[in-house]
């Protein structure tokens, strides 16, 4: 399948539809994906920094030396 910009390019003006919008469907659909693993490595990063800082205030508390 095409990329998009060779879709418009290759023929002038003239895109079969089907091509056209298979193109830009499968654009949007490998945004959208992106957009979603990186909500998902983000609250991974946002979990552990919470987890870590929980373990630290725990652990100082139960060792008032720290």
């Amino acid at each position: 399948m095409a990329s998009l910009q060779q879709l418009i390019s290759s023929e002038g003006n003239r895109v079969d539809g089907r091509e056209f919008v298979w193109a830009h469907f499968k654009l949007n659909a490998e945004q959208r994906l992106r957009g979603f693993n990186f909500f998902v490595v983000l609250a991974i990063f946002a979990d552990g920094g919470v987890l870590a800082a929980c373990w630290r205030r725990c652990s100082a508390v139960s060792r008032p030396g720290c």
